[in-house]
């Protein structure tokens, strides 16, 4: 990183020290006061519009300039675009100006405030372009997940946004329970980013493989959201479930209830940086989104926003906040067990609820709790541990913490398609002769189903 960073900064030095004296040159080449007001004017002009849209006006293949290589390259642009305009239009006005003023002191007072004010707007520039956008100090802004897949909503905190991406009408991936037919076995899965990303995603994966399995249509409406934890869940239940009478309610998570909330707002329960999205006000907002110097200022001190009060208070990872974080994850379940009962299925009297805790890269400081969680999931009769699933494909098939490559996606869909069915066999709450038009439930399909993918049992 330091590497990375020593270089970026050799390269704007050098590219900014070129440019200033090309446009010193220009500038004492150009006498004429209005054609520098002009070009400054002009150069302004094209840093507002964006260079990534006047290249697509010009024909640009622009779609091409995605890599990080290519982005870096244009804000090193428009970072030069900036300082020269600012600095032709600084001299256009002193020169404009001072042309009327014969006193020599009111003069030199205008040629000095020009110049403050062009150090001033260079000094917000730099912190913005230069230092948060081309060094990526500060916080990042993220603004296609804040916008698109963490888009703000009543009760559940955020959503995606509707009807952008393949997200349906109510900000979710994928078709809605409106697009069910009558005779699907319908379930509702809710997960965080590992059940909203994937292609297909996990409940995709488990549509067609329960299809497979019991010989029947099946219809699984994704409520996942990125960074979403169980307790926005449980409210999405009751806003979102009861019209639609699903026969099944899927909860696919474990790291966004209990590593995530260390990471973040530490607050057992809080939905992903509550302190910032919902405590902060929007002018802090603007600071910190926007300006490095206050995003590290914050970072080291927290003294803008309250997270590191919120940490000192909440000691993430200790042993007693391990227990709260399990707590409530374990009450957070038993109440959506409870909630999901209410619902009116439409075709098992009640709807039923299965808990699935997913796999992750557990931390060393909670190692002991993660074993304790795996423990107290073996007590409840709709809680699955499926935290090992992954193991034997090694720690290769991990992007990062928590999120995995496609086969790994793939297996987990077998696995809890795979396990549903067997709940279903069971027939545990009643009779499920509607399954096969009044015969009884059979899985033999299972014997001859083979996944197209690594499934070590």
């Amino acid at each position: 990183m330091i590497r990375d960073l020593t270089i970026k900064l050799a390269v704007l030095i050098g590219t900014t020290a070129v440019c200033l004296w090309l446009t010193e040159g220009f500038r004492r080449f150009v006498r004429s006061r209005i054609v520098l007001l002009a070009v400054g004017i002009a150069l302004l002009f094209t840093f507002i519009v964006d260079w990534t849209y006047i290249l697509g006006v010009l024909g640009f293949p622009v779609d091409k300039l995605q890599g990080a290589r290519h982005q870096a390259a244009l804000v090193l642009f428009r970072i030069l675009n900036l300082i020269v305009a600012l600095y032709v239009v600084a001299s256009g006005f002193r020169k404009e100006i001072s042309r009327g003023l014969k006193d020599q002191a009111a003069s030199k007072a205008v040629s000095i405030t020009c110049y403050v004010a062009f150090l001033v707007i260079a000094i917000i520039a730099v912190d913005n372009l230069v230092l948060h956008k081309f060094l990526l100090l500060g916080y990042p802004r993220d603004y296609e997940q804040e916008n698109f897949q963490r888009y703000p909503a009543p009760y559940v905190e955020f959503t995606g946004k509707p009807n952008v991406f393949d997200h349906n009408e109510f900000g979710f991936r994928g078709p809605s329970f409106k697009h069910a037919r009558p005779d699907d076995l319908t379930i509702a899965f809710f997960g965080g980013s590992t059940g909203y990303v994937g292609n297909p995603p996990i409940a995709k994966i488990i549509e067609k493989t329960l299809e497979t399995l019991l010989g029947h249509s099946v219809f699984v409406a994704n409520y996942s959201v990125v960074s979403s934890n169980h307790r926005q869940h449980l409210h999405a239940i009751i806003e979102f479930l009861p019209k639609f009478r699903p026969d099944i309610v899927i909860f696919y998570g474990g790291y966004n209830e209990t590593i995530q909330s260390a990471i973040y707002d530490p607050r057992p329960g809080y939905p992903y940086n509550f302190f910032y999205r919902s405590e902060t006000s929007p002018f802090l907002k603007l600071l910190l989104e926007n300006s490095a110097t206050i995003g590290v200022i914050d970072q080291r001190t927290g003294i803008f926003t309250n997270l590191r009060k919120l940490r000192i208070e909440q000691r993430p990872l200790s042993a007693d906040w391990d227990r709260e974080i399990a707590d409530k994850y374990f009450e957070t379940l038993e109440l959506a067990n409870q909630v999901t009962g209410t619902i009116e299925s439409v075709h098992f009297g009640r709807t039923k609820f299965f808990a699935f805790y997913q796999p992750y890269q557990v931390s060393k400081e909670f190692v002991s709790m993660h074993n304790q969680i795996k423990n107290r999931i073996s007590n409840l009769r709709y809680a699955f541990d499926v935290s090992s699933e992954y193991d034997a494909l090694g720690k290769d098939i991990y992007r990062d913490i928590v999120h995995v490559k496609q086969p790994a996606n793939e297996l987990m869909g077998a696995k809890i398609a795979a396990i549903v069915a067997d709940e279903l066999q069971k027939g545990g709450w009643g009779s499920w002769l509607w399954l096969s038009k009044n015969r009884p439930l059979d899985l033999r399909a299972r014997e001859n189903f083979t996944p197209s993918y690594p499934y070590p049992g």
